[in-house]
């Protein structure tokens, strides 16, 4: 990106949320205004967008191309001379003098003009193109790192759950304890449990305090602060966003590769790194036609006019000057065009390369997550959450031991991870599709 400092603040963010893989909340120290409005991704990309240091760049880049085509559209000045000359010859009055005034302009330095600034329009196209895909990677950063602290905080709140049961199995072991049904050593392991279980989440509460002033900055907030996030329609992690299901409503649902040449043709028609590729091959090939042009030196042709004063009387002057084009055939500049044309060729082909491999890698992960989820992710969950609710019963009649409640418990909180990852891996992929097709 042309912007550092979100994909500083990105990785500081993608840092804090891998962090011994445990999620992190800042509820727990500073809860949220309830009446606050809580920010879809789309107000997150709007705020992260209109932000000063996006908004000011936007500018600069846009007041720098501008200047680029009103210095190309602009002619030349007219030179103006002045000659004094003492012809070393004596008059009646004094010395005789010889004064010329001059003034002179380069009839053809329009021609030149007209390339010139046919280049700087291309550039500024170009320009803005750059200026898009810019936006289009502040995008699909801010949507990652949005998803990626609804993670933290869901997972936040299942470090809370963890609490509370290892507090509910604390209570149970002393309750059988005095009632003879469980040694201290019940007692011992269900308190070592719980304090696990509260640094955790005292772990996870830090965590998630850093990441969400981190997002803040990333969108544009003036001071790092929590935000809250709007949570996503549950629609949104099996099924495709709107128009790109529009658009593979010809094609046939299990016909992934058909998918994806419809996606590809779609996304090159709208992205504008082709757009920017595409520009860059119309300006060398107008650079070339310039080169060509400035290969006669008619720029340098001057036509130039004037009086001439001396004790003989008044006269005028026309001159007209040049340069002879036998050493200099301008072969670099032509040369440097050529160049440009093939690396804008070489652009075109890389950046169709580069679509699709987003957009087939996108759209294949979705499908992907999505399957793991449905078939693998919840049966898992609902099945260890069923082994969970018998063992607590047996460990509760005492034909179970504590070690068993413990591992059956961090069975469920390890398949709870699992499903809520999946789900953000969903919704990022389908995030990313939409972004590589430009139709987010």
């Amino acid at each position: 990106m042309r912007h550092p400092i979100y994909f500083i603040l990105w990785i500081v963010l993608l840092h804090v949320g891998s962090v011994s893989g445990i999620p992190s909340a800042l509820a727990a120290s500073a809860p949220m205004d309830s009446a606050e409005k809580s920010l879809s991704v789309f107000d997150c990309v709007r705020r992260a967008e209109s932000s000063d240091p996006v908004a000011l760049s936007v500018r600069a880049q846009r007041l720098g191309a501008q200047a680029v085509v009103e210095q190309a559209r602009a002619l030349p000045n007219p030179s103006v001379s002045y000659l004094a000359q003492d012809l070393g010859l004596q008059g009646s009055t004094g010395p005789l003098l010889l004064q010329q005034v001059t003034a002179g302009f380069s009839p053809f330095a329009a021609l030149l003009r007209v390339q010139e600034s046919r280049a700087a329009c291309a550039s500024q196209r170009q320009t803005q193109a750059a200026i898009a895909v810019d936006l289009l990677r502040l995008r699909e950063t801010v949507g990652r790192a949005f998803y990626e602290l609804q993670l933290l905080e869901k997972l936040w709140r299942l470090e809370q759950d963890s609490v509370r049961l290892s507090e509910q199995l604390v209570a149970e072991s002393q309750t059988r304890k005095r009632h003879g049904d469980a040694s201290g050593l019940d007692v011992l392991r269900a308190e070592s449990e719980r304090e696990e279980s509260a640094r955790l989440a005292e772990h996870s509460a830090h965590t998630l305090a850093m990441a969400q002033r981190a997002f803040a900055l990333l969108i544009g907030e003036s001071s790092p602060k929590p935000l809250l996030l709007a949570q996503e329609d549950p629609s949104w992690l099996t099924q495709l966003p709107i128009p790109i299901a529009d658009a593979l409503s010809q094609v046939q649902k299990d016909d992934v590769s058909a998918q994806c040449a419809v996606l590809l043709e779609l996304a090159l028609s709208k992205r504008p790194e082709r757009a920017w590729a595409l520009e860059e091959l119309h300006q060398s090939e107008v650079l070339s036609k310039l080169a060509t042009l400035r290969a006669l030196p008619l720029s340098d042709i001057q036509v130039s006019g004037g009086i001439r004063s001396s004790m003989a009387g008044v006269g005028g002057i026309v001159a007209i000057t040049g340069s002879l084009p036998i050493l200099d055939w301008n072969q670099g500049l032509r040369h440097r065009a050529q160049a440009q044309g093939v690396r804008a060729q070489a652009r075109l082909a890389e950046v169709r390369q580069q679509i699709q491999i987003e957009v087939e890698s996108s759209l294949r992960d979705f499908y992907h997550v999505r399957a793991l989820r449905l078939q693998r992710a919840q049966p898992l969950h609902e099945r260890r959450a069923r082994a969970l609710d018998l063992t607590r019963k047996l460990f509760a009649e005492g034909l179970a031991s504590f070690g068993d409640v413990v591992m059956a418990s961090r069975d469920l909180f390890s398949a709870r991870r699992t499903l809520l990852q999946l789900e953000r891996d969903a919704l990022v992929a389908r995030w990313r599709l939409a972004v590589a097709v430009a139709a987010w």
